[in-house]
This record gives C-alpha cells, sequence and structure tokens, in this order.
C-alpha cells in the first residue's frame, strides 16, 4: 500500500488538517525533481533563497490552513525564532528555487503538526490530573460507605510543581472551619463509577489516537524525505536533525500517561487484574475481525427470501387480488417492508460513511470497542426480511397451513420481530439491540430528556415512515375484528385515528424542538426548527379534513399548506441540516469543509427538490392512467420519500461530522461525575486548621481539595472551579467527618 493511501486510511478524520500535507509535498518533489532536470548547470539559487525569505515571513493562511480559534496562542508559534537558522541552513545546502519551496514547505507542515501535538498534549495531561480527582472521590466516598477510609490518593505532583491532595489524617478527613474554604462532592448522576469508567475509556482512546498522530508524521517526514533525495539528489539529514529537536520527536509524555492511565484503571476498575483492564481499555483492530461468516449468512438468508418474494409479486401483478380483505393485509406487509427496507440502506449508509471516512460512530457517541458494522446491519435486516417473505407468501396461499388464518400473519410476524429485538440473552447484537431500546424509550419520552443527535436524527427517520404508521391501526383492528367488518367497526376512511397516529413523528420532533428550546433558549434555530414541524402537522390534519369531511375548502388550504411546508423543510434541509450555500468558502454554493465530491452535492440538493414534492402525484392519481389502484401509488409514493430520506441522511451526517473537524474533536466527551472546586489555601492556613468534634448527621461526604498557592495567586481571593456539569447541592461544613 502507497504510503499517502495508508495516511488516508489511519490518520484521524477530525484532525486531518493538522498532519503532514503528504500529497502537497510529494507534488512539490515532483516540481523539484522536474526543473532540476530541466535547469542549466551551474545556476545560481541565491533569488531563491529571497523568496524563501519572504515564505517564511509571509502570514501561515498563505501557506496552509489557518488552526481553530482555540489554538489562536499556538498559531502565533508556528513562525519559531530559529527562522534565521533555517534559512541559514538552506545557504549551506545550495538548494535550487523549487527546492527552498519543497523544504519551506515542509518546515511550516512539521510546525504545524508540532504545535497542535503540543496543544493535545497538554489537553491530556490536564485530563488525566481531574481523572485522579475523580478517582480519589470517588474512592474516598466508597471507604465511607465501607467504613474505612484510606490513608493515600491517586494524586502527585503536577509538571508546574503544584501539589493537589485531600487533607487525610489518620480516620478523619479535616475540613477548614471556615464554610467558604470547605468543599462537597455530591454526585451529579446515580452511577458514577460508571460515568467515570467511560470517561477513562473515552481519555485512553484520546491517547491512542495522539500515539498514532506522532508516528504518523514522524514516519511522513522520514517518508517525504526519502522521496525527495531519490527524485531530486538532495539528501535531508540536515532537516531531519532540525526536526528532531520538535517536541513532536522528543516528548514521551503521552506514553507517558498511556501507563499511568492503565495503572489507575486496572486499580480502580478491574481489581487489580491488569488483563481484564487491557481488553476494556484496548480498541479491537475492526479490519481483522472476520466477518466471512456474517456475510455468508447475510447472502444466504437474502437468496432464500428471494422465491417467496417472486412467487408472491407474480400473484399480485399476474393473478390479481378481488377479495378486500387481503387487499388489507398487503396495506398492513406494506407498512411493516417499510422499516426493514431501510435497514438494507442503513446498513449502505454505513459503508458509505466508512469509505469517505465520516466517524458516524463519533457522532452517534457509541462505544468504538462495541458497535454495530454495516455487516452485522445487513444480517439483521436479511432475518427480518426472510421472516418477512415467508409469512407474506403464506398468508396469500391457502394451501399452506390453512388452520391458519389470513389475518394473524401479519401479528405473528411482529410478534417475531419484537421477540428478537426485547431478547434478553446475550447473543444476536444484543449491545446494539439494548442501545436501540433505549434510543426509542428517548423518543417515545421526548421532551423529559435532554436531546442527543441519536434522538433527533432517528426521530426524522421515523418521521419519512408515515406509511409504517397508517398501517398500524389496521393491524391492530385486523388482530380485534374479523376482516369482513372491519371498515364496519374501525372506519378507517372517515376517522381521525389514522391522521392522528401519522403526527406522532412530528409531534416527537416538537417536543424536542422545545426542549432544546428550554435547555438552551435560543430561538433560532430550535424555535424555527419547531415551525417546520407546526407546518408537517398542519398538513397533516388539513389531508384529513379535507378527506373526511370532501371539504374542497379543506382541500385547498391541504394543498397551501402542503406546498408552504414542503419549500420550508426543503430550505432547512439544505441550508441548515446539510449546511450548504455557506459565503466566502472555495466551494461555491456548498461549504467550506466538504468529504463527497463535488457532484454528490448538487445531485442531493435536486433529488430533495423533487422528491419533496413527490405529494403532488397523490392528489389525482386518476389522472396519470398509470395505476389502476390509488393504494399501489401511495406505496410508492412512500418508497419515494424513503429514498429521499436516505440522500438526506448521507449528507446529514457528513455535516454533523465536519463540525467535529472543525472543533478537533476526536472522541467522545464525557463529563466527569463529581463536581471539583479547588481552593488555593496558604500553607499557614492549611496548618493551623482547628479539627472539631463533628456534630449532628451528615447527608454526604465531604472532601477538601487543596492546592498549594502559586507566588502569583496568593493575592486572589477567587475560586477556580473545574468540570461543571450539573447543579451545586448544598453542603453545610462540619469541622471534623469522621470515616
Amino acid at each position: 500500500m502507497k504510503f499517502a493511501k495508508y495516511l488516508a486510511e489511519n490518520s484521524v478524520p477530525e484532525w486531518r488538517s493538522r498532519y503532514v500535507n503528504y500529497r502537497g509535498l510529494k507534488k512539490l518533489v515532483k516540481q523539484a525533481s522536474a526543473a532540476k532536470s530541466s535547469a542549466p548547470a551551474g545556476s545560481d539559487s541565491q533569488d531563491s533563497l529571497e523568496g524563501s525569505s519572504e515564505a517564511l515571513n509571509s502570514p501561515p493562511s498563505a501557506v496552509a490552513p489557518k488552526l481553530h480559534t482555540r489554538t489562536s496562542t499556538v498559531e502565533s508559534g508556528l513562525h519559531l525564532q530559529d527562522d534565521a537558522e533555517f534559512l541559514l541552513a538552506l545557504e549551506e545546502v545550495q538548494l535550487g528555487r523549487e527546492e527552498v519551496a519543497f523544504f519551506t514547505k515542509l518546515d511550516y507542515e512539521m510546525r504545524k503538526a508540532d504545535a497542535f501535538y503540543r496543544m493535545k498534549e497538554s489537553d491530556a495531561t490536564r485530563r488525566l490530573k481531574d481523572l485522579h480527582r475523580q478517582c480519589d472521590i470517588m474512592m474516598q466516598k466508597e471507604a465511607t460507605g465501607n467504613e474505612q477510609a484510606p490513608r493515600h490518593t491517586f494524586l502527585g505532583p503536577d509538571h508546574e510543581g503544584r501539589q493537589e491532595r485531600f487533607i487525610i489524617e489518620d480516620d478523619e478527613i479535616v475540613i477548614p472551619e471556615s464554610a467558604n474554604d470547605a468543599e462537597h462532592f455530591a454526585p451529579l448522576v446515580k452511577n458514577p463509577k460508571h460515568r467515570l469508567q467511560k470517561a477513562f475509556l473515552e481519555y485512553y482512546r484520546l491517547l491512542e489516537l495522539l500515539k498514532n498522530f506522532r508516528i504518523i508524521n514522524q514516519t511522513s517526514l522520514t517518508k517525504i524525505l526519502k522521496k525527495n533525495e531519490k527524485n531530486t539528489g538532495t539528501q535531508g539529514d540536515w532537516y531531519l536533525a532540525r526536526a528532531k529537536r520538535l517536541h513532536l520527536f522528543v516528548s514521551n509524555a503521552v506514553d507517558e500517561l498511556i501507563t499511568q492511565t492503565e495503572t489507575l484503571f486496572t486499580k480502580v476498575f478491574a481489581d487489580g487484574n491488569r488483563q481484564h483492564a487491557m481488553r476494556s481499555l484496548r480498541i479491537p483492530d475492526v479490519k481483522a475481525q472476520d466477518s466471512g461468516v456474517v456475510s455468508w449468512r447475510t447472502g444466504f438468508l437474502l437468496g432464500m427470501s428471494l422465491p417467496p418474494i417472486i412467487l408472491t409479486l407474480r400473484k399480485v401483478f399476474h393473478d390479481g387480488f378481488p377479495d378486500p380483505n387481503v387487499t388489507l393485509i398487503l396495506l398492513v406487509y406494506g407498512g411493516m417492508s417499510i422499516p426493514i427496507l431501510f435497514l438494507f440502506m442503513y446498513a449502505l449508509l454505513l459503508v458509505i460513511w466508512a469509505r469517505f471516512h465520516v466517524n458516524w460512530v463519533l457522532v452517534f457517541e457509541l462505544d468504538p470497542r462495541d458497535y454495530l458494522p454495516p455487516e452485522g446491519f445487513s444480517e439483521f435486516a436479511s432475518v427480518l426480511f426472510f421472516l418477512f417473505s415467508y409469512t407474506l407468501y403464506l398468508a396469500l396461499d391457502d394451501n399452506i397451513l390453512s388452520f391458519i388464518s389470513l389475518k394473524w400473519y401479519p401479528t405473528i410476524l411482529l410478534v417475531i420481530i419484537l421477540l428478537i429485538v426485547l431478547n434478553p440473552l446475550d447473543i444476536f447484537y444484543r449491545s446494539s439491540r439494548s442501545w436501540f431500546i433505549r434510543s426509542a424509550a428517548r423518543i417515545v419520552f421526548s421532551g423529559f430528556f435532554p436531546v442527543q443527535f441519536r434522538d433527533f436524527f432517528i426521530t426524522d427517520l421515523l418521521s419519512s415512515m408515515t406509511y409504517m404508521f397508517v398501517s398500524l391501526p389496521v393491524l391492530v383492528c385486523s388482530a380485534v375484528y374479523d376482516l369482513d367488518n372491519l371498515d364496519a367497526h374501525c372506519g378507517f376512511s372517515k376517522s381521525w385515528t389514522v391522521p392522528a397516529i401519522t403526527a406522532i413523528p412530528a409531534c416527537w420532533r416538537l417536543a424536542q424542538c422545545l426542549r432544546r428550546y428550554h435547555d438552551t433558549p435560543l430561538r433560532h434555530p430550535h424555535l424555527t426548527n419547531a415551525l417546520k414541524y407546526c407546518l408537517s402537522l398542519s398538513v397533516i390534519f388539513l389531508s384529513a379534513t379535507a378527506k373526511i369531511t370532501d371539504s374542497s375548502v379543506a382541500r385547498g388550504f391541504w394543498i397551501l399548506f402542503a406546498i408552504l411546508a414542503s419549500c420550508y423543510a426543503y430550505f432547512w434541509d439544505v441550508w441548515f441540516d446539510w449546511g450548504l450555500f455557506q459565503r466566502q468558502n472555495k466551494n461555491k454554493y456548498l461549504r467550506k469543509v466538504i468529504v463527497y465530491p463535488k457532484w454528490v452535492y448538487g445531485t442531493a440538493i435536486c433529488t430533495n427538490f423533487v422528491l419533496r414534492l413527490s405529494w403532488v402525484f397523490l392528489l389525482s392519481p386518476n389522472n396519470w392512467g398509470l395505476f389502476q389502484d390509488a393504494r399501489l401509488l401511495v406505496y410508492l409514493q412512500a418508497l419515494m420519500e424513503l429514498w429521499r430520506r436516505f440522500i438526506w441522511c448521507i449528507i446529514r451526517m457528513e455535516n454533523e461530522h465536519t463540525n467535529n473537524i472543525g472543533n478537533f474533536r476526536a472522541v467522545t466527551e464525557v463529563p466527569l461525575p463529581f463536581r471539583v472546586k479547588i481552593i488555593p489555601l496558604t500553607e499557614n492556613a492549611f496548618a493551623n486548621r482547628k479539627k472539631k468534634p463533628r456534630s449532628g448527621s451528615r447527608t454526604g461526604l465531604s472532601i477538601l481539595v487543596h492546592r498549594d498557592p502559586d507566588p502569583q495567586e496568593e493575592d486572589e481571593d477567587s475560586m477556580v472551579e473545574d468540570d461543571i456539569v450539573g447543579e451545586e447541592h448544598e453542603f453545610k461544613p462540619t469541622s471534623v467527618i469522621k470515616t
């Protein structure tokens, strides 16, 4: 495998702009090689050195993209103080203009990667200190419950010479007398240990990515220098010696952080069992896992499903079904086919995202150690499709299992699917099924939980499956009443039941928008997004009113609101969900960062507009002259909407991924379970604290985190607060708390 391809496959997508631009450097090597082969002998390179000096003094944006605003302080350090040394080195080796351009670009790329690595390493060091502190708090609280207090903590001196420690003497935790100096640590979640363990797993993932970042950039340097030497004959040992002074080469802090994290995780979460701890920490190589068996099972199930589907389609289009009962059953099966078909589409989505390095695992905040790959989705969909095809064929063939009534086959299929999804046994992707069940519960109770990306993403998918919701009341009524008298009991043609059920996904999305407005009171985009679903609800009920009352006025309002809702939804899809048509970017009519080829976005923009108006085909089906039964046209329109949602998902996920790229967010940011406040405390106050007997009862453990004062902070009375992730609990200090 060529190194450029290896770099694309193994680099962190969210950090890609911070890697050494290997492809760009390869182009400069080719230019230098071509110039050297065509240049006359004895040509002077002094002019090129002047050009290189101008390049070094130019702003970094002229050479490479700017760093994120968070790295602006680091960005100023890209032009190191040894630029003059670099120019002197160029003069000594007597390079041509193109070679000078190559080494100037290489120097900038290395310093860019080095600056980013410094920043991330510093963040990782601070994060480990926070995790240390959280472990101490948790161990103290657990020890309080066991009436045994540990006599040591995990905290140690940091790199700045400061020391953070709990004040622990014998079996007492001493707290200063002043209420303002006391600290309390009430857990902000019900299971703080589980939250802290998850934070450790994500932190360890970050360290692995940082280590990979360092190795790949080091390898890029050696590879490009060898390529330059091979093509131009210019040795790069002088620059390699210069580059090896960078922090990216000399620092081993990440390796030390990895060792400390493994040790701490083993002690706190694995009871000293290092083998068990490493199984939890390390991420298995997905590419090394054998998916051949899963693919074989998927192919086998699909092959077995084709004969009954072909025979069923032959019956439908060749023989016809004058029996209205069979038509109702086909309506139910049509609704059940929608989510099964989308499972296959979603498996294809995962393949597309993986092909273009869209980190959907991070966007959904899944555990990279345990998630359902595309092969698993395909297998799950194949199992459901296998059951669907055979129950449908048995329902339409009276000669097989004639003792089972026609109306029971959809119910049997639904029960089997529910048993598979709700199966508590640790088989058939249990963790993924549990994730889906939890997600479904969050959606059903939309508005009661803070909204996550998966909540509104899945609900948007459900809003495109209205045909499935239409078939649900038919399924329930067919199971309760006899098929011959179904319309008399349920009256679907003149009932508000169907539109009410159809409106459920839009109501969920509306509740989510209002909840997001409640959490972050911004009118835009939350209330403006809620308006979109209000229009959708208006279209649903105006359509039902026109159908029930046969009113031309209601029909006119339905068409008007359908046009408004379609245009508004299309505008929202393109501008906000996809983030396109941004101004002042190199990709005209698109956005600054794109992942797919440009034609993908143009195709999606046009296709989305056409499919958004697919409801027009339902206005007067008889005029089209293509379908004898309007119900078939309704089903085809449902398939068109499903295809539109498939295209929407491709770019919606990519847009969320580009947001992570802009923030350099490569791992899930897990809030820590305990609130921690660090109070500067002088040594005299620490030494002269008073011990008093504890009086009264206490409701929770209170622990003081003491930080030795910094000379620059001796006059400061302000409090430094870390990890603010929840409401603050009231604390009544006591002088001495015995554990």
